[in-house]
């Protein structure tokens, strides 16, 4: 639809609502039935969250492996290291996830900082204390990846994974789409 769009309309920018939700009532369903306890809520939250980070962990896979854009030929991307330098300095223990990647690829660097911070956001129980660096919240994760999508456009440029990126934000969107801001 965005295309469409765009192709139809390019002197206007169009902002697309959220029109797909993911949502489940698995383990939720508490209006009597004896076997749907506290405790199975949840563990169905546990497994619903690991579910929805497996999900975004496989985006950042697909997004990594496409990316192999050196900032010596797109300057753009330059901005990125700024997001990767301030996430090693708050989470030291993120650099180990950066050491196969080389530093000038800068995309690959902030994408192994997501998949970082989505595999610290891993729960086994809902009672877990947070790991560093965990998202907090989908608005960080969205934001994160929206720092990512923007790149793709900086400077009136495109690179090859655009479409990719908005993907992922896509799929941002419909897991949790309080994260997108208005």
């Amino acid at each position: 639809m965005r295309r469409a769009l765009a192709e139809q309309f390019p002197e206007h920018a169009f902002r697309l609502p959220v029109f797909l939700r993911f949502g489940s009532w698995m383990g939720g369903d508490r209006d009597g039935n004896p076997y749907v306890t506290a405790t199975v809520t949840a563990q169905t939250l546990c497994r619903l969250r690991n579910a929805a980070i497996d999900a975004h962990l496989a985006m950042a896979k697909r997004m990594h492996d496409y990316l192999s854009v050196s900032i010596a030929i797109t300057p753009a991307a330059a901005a990125i290291m700024q997001h990767v330098e301030a996430a090693i300095q708050r989470w030291p223990e993120a650099e180990l996830t950066l050491a196969n990647v080389a530093p000038r690829e800068v995309l690959r660097r902030w994408i192994k900082v997501i998949e970082w911070r989505l595999e610290q956001s891993r729960a086994k129980s809902i009672d877990e204390p947070a790991l560093p660096g965990n998202y907090h919240d989908s608005s960080e994760l969205w934001a994160d990846i929206q720092t990512l999508a923007e790149r793709f456009t900086a400077g009136g440029g495109r690179l090859g994974g655009e479409n990719e990126a908005q993907r992922w934000l896509d799929l941002a969107m419909a897991i949790w789409p309080e994260s997108y801001a208005a």
